[in-house]
């Protein structure tokens, strides 16, 4: 198999920067990088990683993303990455509550290193066609990664799909975590109605997530995370988020029985996630039960004994590997983002960037960008 090169190439001080920072946050390493990487890509100097992916994809259009993002060029005030000393929490910058589109693909679909169940990175971007392009680039195998999948035997959509005909699941009540806000309800059900009369069928789908499958995650993670921050050294664990430090330590006592079963929930929920799609083509639900949460809140009940309520709607579907879309379908009266999440099967990343695509087309208009 061909040696691919997926290097991030970042300068050793900034590396040493963002190691102290994931420490502090209690996240990997890799998932930090991914999250700054997303949304400022010229400020972590990324062109060289481009300029190597473009050999594999379009070449024109990739130099054409480089030129436009700018070479060598400062960040921006304010986009700076602040030191450890003075960050205390990882920023929100989730596709959803910033009403830009986000991919999460097919699992094995754009190699991590290192590989893990569940661990999935997508771009995120203003369009979809943008985000098809960039999928272009980076959804290619890599023997650091195992568990990759071969590149994809098609191209990568640059028009929208044909809506009539398919099948839609909608799926307002994912069946546990926090109560979906009722403005969020109504803008997703709307967002089906306009697919609805283009052309495509739209049923309801049961809920299918269990406490016991949220629960059971939640004790498997906090194992997985005191394992590594119970083993820093005091200084440096003393770091460490107090929220995060709490909810990690709930898992240090837990027996081998639970943590197991916590582990086999992982499974249970790719089964359900998987049956609730079925014979359709298409889920639609939202993307997060409630709007953006204030950001000084690491989660939004701040309560590390119920941490994951919020990300309910999403989470079955990195357990299952399906790939699954992010699209702004509207506003709450505050002003802020609402999310519609397309899921698809495994493997079709394309046909849910093309449902995707045709919903950006005909969804009523959208808010300017800030200025910058």
């Amino acid at each position: 198999m061909r040696k691919s090169n997926f290097a991030l190439r970042l300068q050793p001080s900034l590396l040493e920067e963002l190691r102290a920072i994931a420490a502090s946050e209690g996240v990997a390493l890799n998932q930090l990088i991914n999250v700054a990487v997303a949304e400022k890509l010229s400020a972590l100097r990324t062109e060289d990683y481009f300029r190597e992916r473009s050999r594999q994809a379009n070449r024109f259009e990739t130099l054409r993303i480089l030129e436009k993002a700018g070479t060598g060029n400062p960040p921006i005030t304010g986009d700076e990455i602040p030191s450890a000393a003075k960050r205390t929490r990882a920023p929100k910058r989730s596709s959803l509550w910033n009403a830009v589109v986000g991919l999460k693909p097919t699992f094995g679909r754009v190699p991590v290193d290192p590989p893990y169940l569940g661990r999935v990175i997508g771009p995120m971007t203003r369009t979809v066609a943008d985000t098809a392009l960039l999928m272009s680039i980076i959804a290619v195998p890599d023997t650091r990664d195992h568990l990759a999948l071969p590149a994809l035997p098609t191209e990568w959509p640059d028009r929208p799909g044909e809506v009539r005909g398919l099948r839609l699941g909608l799926l307002t009540d994912i069946g546990t975590g926090l109560p979906v806000d009722p403005e969020i309800s109504a803008a997703v059900e709307a967002a089906a109605r306009l697919l609805e009369s283009a052309g495509a069928t739209v049923e309801p789908v049961a809920p299918f997530l269990t406490r016991e499958m949220l629960d059971g995650m939640d004790r498997f993670w906090r194992t997985r995370a005191w394992a590594d921050i119970g083993a820093l050294p005091d200084e440096r664990r003393e770091r460490v988020l107090p929220f995060i430090l709490e909810w990690a330590a709930g898992g240090k006592d837990l027996s081998g029985a639970q943590v197991f079963h916590g582990f086999s929930q992982m499974d249970a929920m790719a089964v359900a996630a998987t049956r609730a799609l079925g014979e359709l083509d298409y889920l639609l639900l939202p993307t997060a039960p409630i709007p953006a949460y204030p950001v000084q809140l690491p989660a939004p009940l701040n309560d590390p004994a119920d941490p994951f309520g919020h990300i309910v709607t999403s989470l079955p579907f990195n357990m299952s590997g399906q790939p699954a879309v992010a699209i702004n379908c509207g506003y709450t009266s505050g002003g802020l983002p609402i999310g519609l999440q397309i899921v698809g099967h495994r493997f079709d990343d394309p046909g849910v960037l093309r449902l995707a695509s045709g919903y950006e087309q005909m969804r009523p208009p959208q808010r300017p960008w800030p200025a910058v």
